[in-house]
């Protein structure tokens, strides 16, 4: 039987400081009520996008709006786009609808965003959270050794995804951004 609960939403906003004032920031912001979703190094900079549950606000809204505030060529400018998605790899904000792309960023051309996601995009994520509570949290060093002595041990995806409490892409993204890509064991090894 379906709970008939209301939809948690949240706003989003990307911020961006020095790496040494960036935690700092984040710790600030905390106190307010954000999360950080992910951040992005980029030299000696630091950008991070925020999430914050947005109280009060009605449920039943589908449509999504997505203001960017962004540099290019030296002017700010700003968009507002209709998307039910966002989501930031290899230091590029992507807007969605469904399966299309409708605009891209480079997250240091980012000054600010403020999104506050439809109904739809709202329960995919409430969704992954509950199947998978480190979704969205940042990797450590520590966790990211462990992964590397699962990958040597042997470990499928799958045993990777229930021992770090993340997705699959998640798992399969940060294989790659470790270098240790490669075929899956064929045998699943338990912890």
């Amino acid at each position: 039987m379906r709970e008939n609960r209301p939809m948690r939403q949240f706003r989003y906003q990307m911020v961006t400081a020095e790496a040494g004032r960036f935690g700092e920031m984040v710790n600030e912001r905390g106190r307010e009520g954000w999360r950080l979703v992910t951040a992005t190094p980029a030299g000696g900079v630091w950008s991070g996008l925020l999430e914050q549950e947005v109280e009060g606000r009605d449920r039943r809204v589908t449509a999504s709006r997505v203001r960017v505030e962004f540099r290019s060529a030296g002017v700010v400018t700003e968009d507002v786009v209709e998307a039910d998605g966002l989501s930031v790899l290899d230091g590029v904000v992507y807007l969605r609808r469904a399966d299309e792309v409708l605009a891209t960023y480079t997250v240091d051309d980012v000054i600010s965003m403020d999104w506050s996601p439809g109904s739809a995009y709202a329960q995919a994520l409430e969704r992954k959270r509950r199947d998978h509570p480190r979704h969205g949290d940042a990797w450590s060093a520590e966790e990211d050794g462990q992964l590397r002595q699962e990958h040597e041990a042997g470990w499928t995806v799958r045993a990777m995804v229930d021992s770090h409490q993340r997705g699959r892409g998640a798992i399969e993204s940060r294989l790659v951004k470790l270098g240790l890509e490669g075929p899956e064991p064929s045998s699943p090894t338990s912890s």
